[in-house]
C-alpha cells in the first residue's frame, strides 16, 4: 500500500500549480504595459485576473508560507521566499488594480499648457532640461501642478487602500511588509541611509553649489525641483550624444562584448519614434529568458544616454539568465540586474568609453566640467533615494500610529 503523501510533499504539488499558473498571468500582464509603454493603449490590468481571483488569495499565501517553514533546502527556500513575496505583491495588485489602471491611464493622458500649446506630462522633464529661462522653467512646473494634484488624488486612495490589505495578509506594518518584499532590514537600510546623508551634507552643498553657479548661474539656495533637469545637463558632452545615436552607442558597446543585439533570437528592440510612446528607455522581461524587450525613443543628451545603458543592462541580464525556474529567474530581489545596469550606466564616466563614443576628453577643461557635473548627479541621486527611503519609512509609520490610534478610540 502506497503511503499517504507527507504534508510537504502535497503542499509541493499544489504549490508548484500555482508557480505555473503566476508565471503565465505575469506574461500577459507584462504584454499589457508593453503596449502601453510603447504606444500609449489605455491598460486594463484588472480584466486580467477575471477567472483567476482566488489564484493569490491569502489562503494559497498561508499555502506557501507554510511549505517555506517545512523546507530545509536552502535553493528551495530561496524560491519560495521569492514567490511569497510575489504572491503577497501579487495580492496587492489585484485588489489595488482599479487604482492601478487609473493612475497608470490617467498619467499616460495628463497634459499641460505651455505658451498656449499642449505638451504632455511625459514630456515635462525634457522641456525643463533644454528651457534656459528659469523663470520659464518655473511657469512650466507650475503648469503641471493641476496634473500632479489629479494624480496625486489618485495616489493617495490607492495608499489607504494598501495599508488595509496589508494587515489583512498577516503583516503588522507596512514596514514589516516591505522587509519581506524586499528581503532587507528596513531598519538597518535607514540607518546606512542617514550615515550617508550626514556623511555626504558638505561635501552636497559645496559641488551642488559651483554646479548651479556654473550652469545656471544661481546661487544653490534658489535653486527648485523645477531646475533639476536643467542643472544636471552636461551641455560640455550634450552634442556629442545627438538624437537618435543612443541606441546605436549602446549597441556597439556590447559588440565589443561579442554581442550582438540584432541577432539575439529572444530579444525585440522597440525603436520606434511614436507619439504615444514613453519618452524613457524600458527593458522588459516578458518572459525570462525566452522573451525579453527592450522600448526605445529618440532622444538627446548624456542623461538619455545613460538611461538607454542602464536599460541595456537590464536587457542583458534577462536575456541571458540561464536559471529555468520562474521562482529564481524573474522574482525575488532585484540588486543583481540593478548591478548590472549600473556597471553600464557608469561607461558613461569611463574615459575610454568617451573618448571612442563621444570624442569629447581631448579638452581637459570640458572633460574637468563635464565629470564634475556627473559625479555631482551621482551624489544627488545616493542622497535621493536615501531620503527617499527615509520619508516612506516616517510616512508609513505615521500612518500606522494613526491608524492605531483611531481603532484605539
Amino acid at each position: 500500500m502506497v503511503p499517504p503523501p507527507s504534508e510537504e510533499e502535497q503542499l509541493t504539488g499544489e504549490v508548484n500549480d500555482l508557480s505555473a499558473e503566476a508565471a503565465l498571468l505575469l506574461e500577459e500582464q507584462h504584454r499589457l504595459v508593453w503596449d502601453y509603454w510603447t504606444e500609449g493603449k489605455a491598460v486594463d490590468i484588472a480584466a486580467t485576473y477575471s477567472g483567476k481571483q482566488g489564484l493569490f488569495s491569502l489562503e494559497n499565501l498561508r499555502r506557501i508560507d507554510r511549505l517555506r517553514h517545512l523546507t530545509k533546502d536552502p535553493r528551495e527556500l530561496r524560491a519560495l521566499t521569492a514567490l511569497h513575496g510575489h504572491f503577497a505583491g501579487e495580492f496587492l495588485a489585484r485588489e489595488l488594480a482599479e487604482y492601478n489602471d487609473a493612475s497608470a491611464n490617467l498619467e499616460a493622458s495628463l497634459k499641460l499648457s505651455v505658451d498656449g500649446r499642449e505638451v504632455r506630462y511625459h514630456d515635462l522633464e525634457r522641456l525643463l532640461a533644454n528651457e534656459k529661462s528659469a523663470l520659464k522653467r518655473k511657469a512650466l512646473y507650475a503648469a503641471a501642478t493641476p496634473a500632479l494634484t489629479r494624480l496625486n488624488q489618485t495616489l493617495l486612495r490607492r495608499e489607504a487602500k494598501t495599508g488595509e490589505l496589508v494587515k489583512q495578509m498577516g503583516f503588522e506594518s507596512y514596514e514589516a511588509f516591505g522587509s519581506e518584499l524586499r528581503q532587507a532590514d528596513l531598519e538597518r537600510l535607514a540607518q546606512l541611509a542617514e550615515e550617508v546623508l550626514q556623511a555626504t551634507q558638505e561635501p552636497y552643498r559645496l559641488v551642488m553649489e559651483r554646479l548651479a553657479q556654473r550652469e545656471l548661474g544661481l546661487p544653490l539656495a534658489q535653486i527648485t525641483r523645477a531646475d533639476i533637469p536643467r542643472l544636471f545637463r552636461s551641455r560640455e558632452v550634450e552634442d556629442a550624444f545627438p538624437k537618435g545615436e543612443s541606441l546605436a552607442k549602446a549597441q556597439a558597446t556590447v559588440a565589443g562584448l561579442g554581442i550582438d543585439l540584432g541577432a539575439l533570437p529572444n530579444v525585440k528592440v522597440d525603436a520606434r519614434d511614436l507619439p504615444q510612446k514613453n519618452p524613457r528607455p524600458l527593458a522588459m522581461a516578458v518572459k525570462v529568458p525566452s522573451d525579453v524587450r527592450l522600448s526605445f525613443k529618440p532622444g538627446t543628451g548624456v542623461l538619455h544616454q545613460g538611461r538607454v545603458l542602464h536599460e541595456v543592462g537590464h536587457l542583458l541580464h534577462t536575456a541571458f539568465t540561464q536559471e529555468a525556474r520562474f521562482e529564481l529567474a524573474r522574482l525575488g530581489t532585484p540588486t543583481v540586474g540593478e548591478a548590472y545596469s549600473a556597471l553600464f550606466e557608469d561607461l558613461l564616466e569611463d574615459p575610454v568609453w568617451l573618448e571612442e563614443n563621444a570624442g569629447v576628453l581631448g579638452d581637459a577643461d570640458k572633460r574637468a566640467r563635464y565629470l564634475a557635473t556627473s559625479s555631482a548627479h551621482k551624489l544627488y541621486l545616493i542622497r535621493h533615494a536615501a531620503g527617499r527611503l527615509l520619508y516612506q519609512l516616517e510616512l508609513h509609520r505615521r500612518t500606522d500610529v494613526d491608524r492605531a490610534s483611531c481603532t484605539a478610540r
